[in-house]
């Protein structure tokens, strides 16, 4: 009885001791220098394949069309001489146009010319210029002269537009001018001369038109 006592005695020494003796824990921060794990890229391709879904979509809850009644004016929109409007950046085209349509002419007398017919289209306002240079002496107490008449139309129609008389010489090397204007009234102008018959003579003629807006 006296040596299980002792016995007993014995083996809670050594539990204390052994108690006593443990390996103590310490709590130690990482370094931030410390190696870390290698990541590894996964690659999943199990995926199922695509699936067509067939259908429709009915969204319901938009709201109603509303009805605006009124009306604006803008009275500041950028407007050409015809009344059009102007496209911003649109190149604009030259103010007039000057063409020759006769130059050194011989007229005699008893004869008609017809110039042209030039393109007017677009155009308002058209001037015809007129010199006309004696070359020979006329008959004592009369004059060379010419009819200028000028026509407007197209598709081989001309109406009479304005007609000149006025443009008469009576000696060698007189020169004399005329200029008519008159407004545009087709796509196409045509200057027709005419020399009556009668008082006899010889003149040169040159003539301009002078288109414009």
């Amino acid at each position: 009885m006296r040596r299980t006592v002792m016995a007993g005695v014995v083996v809670s020494c050594a539990l204390v001791l052994v108690a006593g003796a443990a390996i103590p824990v310490q709590r130690v921060a990482l370094s931030p220098d410390a190696p870390t794990r290698t990541t590894t890229q996964v690659e999943v391709t199990n995926f199922p394949a695509v699936q067509a879904v067939g259908g429709s979509v009915n969204v319901g809850n938009l709201p109603a069309v509303q009805s605006v009644a009124g009306s604006v004016q803008v009275t500041n929109l950028p407007l050409d001489g015809d009344g059009n409007l102007r496209v911003a950046g649109a190149a604009s085209g030259p103010a007039f146009r000057f063409t020759k349509l006769v130059d050194g002419l011989n007229l005699t007398d008893g004869d008609q010319y017809v110039i042209g017919p030039v393109q007017t289209g677009g155009w308002r306002t058209a001037e015809v210029y007129l010199r006309m240079t004696g070359i020979s002496e006329t008959v004592f107490g009369t004059n060379f002269c010419l009819i200028a008449d000028v026509l407007f139309g197209g598709d081989d129609f001309h109406f009479l537009n304005v007609s000149d008389t006025s443009t008469c010489y009576s000696g060698a090397g007189t020169i004399r001018t005329n200029v008519l204007i008159v407004p545009v009234r087709g796509p196409e102008i045509t200057l027709r001369i005419t020399t009556p018959s009668g008082p006899q003579g010889n003149a040169t003629l040159e003539a301009w038109l002078y288109l414009s807006n």
